[in-house]
């Protein structure tokens, strides 16, 4: 763990309650309340956070070095965070104490420090690794020869503060007993003269049973030793098995959600689709007024859509063009489109038009979070190019999805970008999670505050 890392997180959790209670209770009430309040809600918070947070292993040195990775693991655990001291206050009465204004500025501000926080980090441990201020473990690599993943391996190992000081290569796909000897003991000659601190060996996976013979050859040296692999071969290594016999079982594909999983992705898709409808109805109410007012016509399109297991349902939105097309021909929204109304061009750019579909979702139709679904004359087009495309069909359909908020959104005008959506969308299916969810749902939130590639 690097401890300052966990200690600068404590403090902009404690500062930014302090900060933003005060300022806000100037701001709206003109006065301020005990300081003591504000300090001790942001001690909780940030024991609470930092405590998560280290238990996921987010404060190890290799992971601050990634400030992408981190922040979007910060999204999930700082939500969870708030959640679960809301529902306290809650439970316990304590809600009036504490204002809800006070609070979201609470919320924005800490994520934006700690975000903030994280690209410092990740600036300040690579410009010390570059300058060679931290001391760099001394590596011995055994690779196969001749094999660009090996090359990979050692340049990766290197930006990560190890310092490769020797490469011993194998050829072939097996060793045989004299080889084995003469790799242990050019092994043990490099650890002793150049004092190393760790072997790592690099191979393909179709070489697993030579890592066997060298991993065990190895373990007649008193020193650590790891087996590196590339990220598609430690995605499949990390995936959940089941023990048969001698055998083990990877989990490559995972079936639909348990009943267990399914009850609570219900009821997060009840509990945020009633909140929101009751929190958005007067802005649904005025689009809607707008839309009648903009042009002639229904306020809503319907339009049929692939449900879960290819059911179809019609699909509810406030209605954003002077076309309604439904058919075995439906042509997608482009940048600049002449079809979309004046209001339809508002309403589209923050999502707006998307929320009629709330509705879909207390109906069982559709998931607040899914991959999203598309015109069922788009869907059977995809269909028949793409081997994978209906199992995005696995799970209902949703207002967002992880395909939406990495990017792939709007308009797919080639194959290679719905293939970019499909790979995100089966992404979350194999790795479905509450927290995921949730992660999902707050980066949402973000991106329609910050809106790109919608027209």
């Amino acid at each position: 763990m690097h401890p300052v890392a966990f200690v600068v997180d404590f403090v902009i959790i404690v500062l930014a309650s302090i900060v933003t209670g005060t300022v806000y209770h100037i701001v709206v009430f003109d006065k301020y309340d005990d300081l003591f309040q504000y300090a001790g809600i942001g001690f909780i918070t940030a024991l609470i956070f930092v405590l998560v947070t280290h238990a996921r292993g987010l404060y190890q040195s290799q992971e601050l070095i990634n400030a992408n990775r981190q922040i979007r693991h910060i999204v999930g655990l700082w939500t969870i965070t708030f959640f679960f001291l809301t529902a306290v206050a809650f439970s316990l009465k304590l809600a009036d104490v504490y204002s809800r204004g006070s609070a979201a500025a609470f919320f924005l501000v800490g994520f934006t420090a700690l975000a903030t926080g994280r690209f410092a980090w990740q600036y300040a441990l690579r410009a010390a690794l570059e300058q060679g201020l931290f001391v760099r473990r001394r590596i011995l690599a055994i690779c196969e020869e001749g094999a660009p993943s090996a090359l990979a391996c050692i340049a990766e190992l290197q930006r990560y503060g190890h310092t490769p000081v020797s490469t011993l290569t194998v050829a072939g796909t097996a060793i045989d007993e004299d080889g084995l000897q003469s790799l242990v003991k050019q092994a043990a000659a490099v650890a002793r003269n150049f004092h190393v601190d760790e072997i790592v060996v690099s191979m393909s996976l179709n070489r697993l049973a030579l890592v066997g013979q060298i991993v065990e050859g190895l373990r007649a040296l008193p020193l650590p030793v790891r087996f590196a692999v590339d990220a598609t071969t430690a995605e499949l290594i990390l995936r959940p098995a089941q023990r048969l016999g001698r055998t083990f079982a990877f989990q490559v594909q995972r079936h639909p959600l348990s009943f267990s999983e399914r009850v609570i992705k219900r009821t997060l898709d009840i509990t945020v689709a009633l909140t929101a409808l009751i929190v958005l109805s007067p802005s649904m109410l005025i689009t809607a007024i707008a839309i009648k007012i903009d042009t002639p016509g229904p306020i809503l399109f319907r339009q049929l859509r692939y449900g879960v297991n290819g059911k179809r349902f019609r699909i509810l939105k406030f209605r954003s063009m002077s076309v309604m097309e439904d058919g075995a021909h439906v042509q997608q929204a482009r940048r600049g489109d002449a079809r979309v109304t004046k209001v339809g061009r508002i309403i589209r750019e923050r999502s707006i038009d998307e929320l009629p579909q709330l509705l879909n979702v207390l109906r069982g139709e559709m998931s607040i979070v899914g991959p999203r679904p598309h015109a069922v004359a788009h869907d059977d087009q995809y269909e028949e190019l793409i081997l994978r495309y209906a199992m995005r069909r696995f799970l209902k359909p949703g207002l967002t999805g992880w395909a939406q908020v990495n990017g792939s959104r709007g308009e797919t005008p080639t194959l290679e970008s719905m293939m970019t959506r499909l790979h995100y969308d089966l992404w979350y299916i194999d790795n479905w999670s509450l927290w995921l969810e949730i992660t999902i749902i707050f980066r949402t939130f973000i991106s329609v505050l910050n809106p790109k590639d919608v027209y």
